[in-house]
């Protein structure tokens, strides 16, 4: 996995793919690859697509696009 983009892995703890994705998180990190991790520990599977009944679905796209802005728009490099 060395030389994988950086990633950025969502988990929940009410999802069947739970460990799986906390497992893959761990091994990028383990490799040398930069990687986020969120995790909703009160969530369900495919929470972020039910915005409308959902409060924390709003939390996780606003924490995803923050950590994509970072990644697409970094700080300008020192003079």
């Amino acid at each position: 996995m060395s030389g994988t983009a950086p990633a950025l892995v969502l988990t929940c703890a009410c999802d069947p793919l739970c460990d799986e994705g906390i497992d893959y998180a761990r091994r990028l990190e383990r490799e040398g690859v930069r990687v986020t991790h969120l995790h909703f520990s009160d969530q369900i599977h495919g929470f972020v697509s039910m915005g409308k009944i959902i409060r924390a679905a709003g939390v996780a796209i606003d924490m995803m696009a923050a950590v994509l802005r970072k990644a697409l728009w970094p700080p300008p490099a020192p003079e």
